[in-house]
């Protein structure tokens, strides 16, 4: 069963993230340190949405036991 990108959370709120953290590098276009942290949330937020889009596994909290 595969579910649609667009009903993925986690690209929803990887793509929110992306663009807040562009609007903060804009904003913040004279502060180095701002530029910094602005493009390693971007960048880190781009990894995120591609992990998710090439996940072949399931995420499980703890394995089942088998008895």
């Amino acid at each position: 069963m595969q579910k649609s990108v667009v009903k993925s959370k986690t690209v929803w709120g990887s793509t929110i993230s992306a663009l807040a953290f562009v609007v903060m590098g804009i904003a913040g276009r004279h502060n180095p340190d701002t530029i910094y942290t602005a493009t390693t949330g971007f960048l880190s937020s781009c990894l995120a949405i591609y992990g998710r889009i090439t996940a072949r596994h399931k995420l499980v909290l703890k394995e089942r036991k088998v008895a």
